[in-house]
C-alpha cells in the first residue's frame, strides 16, 4: 500500500489538529511552499481562509466530510475552521519536494477590506461558499494556479493587490462544492490563547532553541 493511501485513511478515523497559522510581523497573510510529507501536511483546521494549489504528484484529499482524488493543478479554497488534508501517493522514505503552493488569509482582512471597499462585495458568495470547501474547475484554473504561485516573487507591497485581483478572477471561476454545510471546528477559546502566546514565545525568543 502506498503511504498516501494509508495515511488518508488513518487521517479519516482521527480528530484533525489544530494548526497555528502566524504571519511574519510585516505581513498580513502566509504564502509558502512545502514538501509531502512535511509537518504541516496533515488532517488539520485552522480559522483562516487558505487556497491550496497542487503542484505535483497525486493521491487523495480530504475537505470536511468529502473524500477525493487530486493531481497537479487542483485549486482549492478552504474556509475557516474546515478540517483538510491533501496525501499524495509515495512509498515510505520518498518525498515530494515543493507540492504545496499555500496562501492563507485571516477572516478579519477580507471583512475588513469589504467594509472599506465594498465594491470587493462581490467576493462574498464565493467566501460563503468556501465553508463547504470550493474545488476551481474549467481551463483558466491552470492561469489562477500559476498567478497563486507568482506572489512568491512579489514583494509584500505588490503581493496586496495581486492578491485581491487574483480574487475576484476566482470570484468568476467555475468551482463546486466539496463538503457538507456546517462542518466546521471552533477550537477552545482559552486553550486557542495558551496556543497563541507559546508561539509568540518561541518566535520572539532570540537564542537558539534546543527543544
Amino acid at each position: 500500500m502506498v503511504h498516501g493511501t494509508h495515511s488518508a485513511r488513518k487521517a479519516r478515523a482521527a480528530t484533525p489538529v489544530f494548526e497555528v497559522v502566524r504571519p511574519e510581523p510585516r505581513n498580513s497573510f502566509v504564502w509558502h511552499t512545502h514538501d509531502y510529507p512535511a509537518p504541516c501536511a496533515r488532517w488539520n483546521y485552522h480559522p483562516e481562509y487558505e487556497l491550496h494549489l497542487i503542484t505535483k504528484g497525486c493521491g487523495q484529499y480530504m475537505v470536511g466530510d468529502y473524500f477525493g482524488f487530486f493531481a497537479p493543478g487542483n485549486l482549492v479554497l478552504i474556509g475557516p475552521n474546515v478540517p483538510h488534508g491533501w496525501f499524495s501517493d509515495v512509498t515510505p522514505g520518498e518525498s515530494v519536494p515543493d507540492r504545496n503552493i499555500v496562501l492563507q488569509v485571516n477572516k478579519s482582512w477580507f471583512t475588513g477590506l469589504m467594509t472599506l471597499c465594498p465594491e470587493l462585495d462581490v467576493l462574498h458568495g464565493l467566501l460563503a461558499a468556501s465553508g463547504r470547501g470550493v474545488e476551481f474547475l474549467g481551463p483558466g484554473v491552470a492561469a489562477l494556479g500559476a498567478r497563486l504561485a507568482g506572489l512568491g516573487t512579489m514583494d509584500d507591497a505588490a503581493r496586496i493587490p495581486a492578491i485581491i485581483g487574483l480574487l475576484l478572477d476566482l470570484a468568476q471561476c467555475s468551482y463546486r462544492t466539496l463538503c457538507s454545510a456546517g462542518l466546521t471546528l471552533s477550537p477552545d477559546d482559552r486553550e486557542l490563547e495558551k496556543i497563541d502566546s507559546i508561539i509568540r514565545n518561541i518566535v520572539d525568543f532570540q537564542r537558539e532553541l534546543t527543544l
